[in-house]
C-alpha cells in the first residue's frame, strides 16, 4: 500500500491543530471560570441525583460502574434518573 506524498506534513499539522485547539480551550477554561462555576452550580442546584453523580465522576468509571458502586453502597440511583443526571 502506498502513502500520499504529503501524508506526514499533513499529520503533523494536524497534531499541531490540535495542539493549538487545546491550548485555546485551555485558556478559556481559566478566563471564564466563574461562567462554568456557575453553569454547574445551576446544573446541580436542587438535584439530588445530579449532585451525587457529580461527586463520584472520577474520569475512570463508566456510568454502568458508578451505577453499580451506589447500588452497592445503598445509595441507589434508578438508571433513567442516572442518565438523565448525567
Amino acid at each position: 500500500m502506498s502513502t500520499h506524498p504529503d501524508t506526514h506534513e499533513r499529520i503533523t499539522k494536524l497534531q499541531k491543530d490540535v495542539e493549538d485547539i487545546k491550548e485555546e480551550l485551555e485558556d478559556q477554561w481559566h478566563e471564564k471560570r466563574p461562567t462554568y462555576e456557575e453553569r454547574v452550580r445551576k446544573a446541580l442546584e436542587g438535584d439530588k441525583n445530579a449532585t451525587v453523580l457529580y461527586l463520584e465522576i472520577d474520569g475512570v468509571r463508566s456510568i454502568k460502574e458508578i451505577e453499580k458502586d451506589l447500588a452497592s453502597q445503598q445509595r441507589r440511583i434508578p438508571t433513567m434518573s442516572l442518565w438523565r443526571a448525567s
